[in-house]
């Protein structure tokens, strides 16, 4: 399996059509991407 990319939900859809038209075999998956970022600061007392 290979990840192609990352589409919102119409794109994918429309992305998805013509490659199964072009006879490749293709699943759509939803899934919740998160992360986290890290700061750094300074504090004067």
């Amino acid at each position: 399996m290979l990840k192609l990319g990352d589409f919102y939900e119409d794109e994918a859809k429309e992305v998805a059509k013509y490659l199964r038209d072009a006879g490749m075999k293709v699943d759509i998956r939803t899934y919740i991407d998160g992360y986290t970022k890290e700061y750094n600061y300074l504090e004067v007392v």
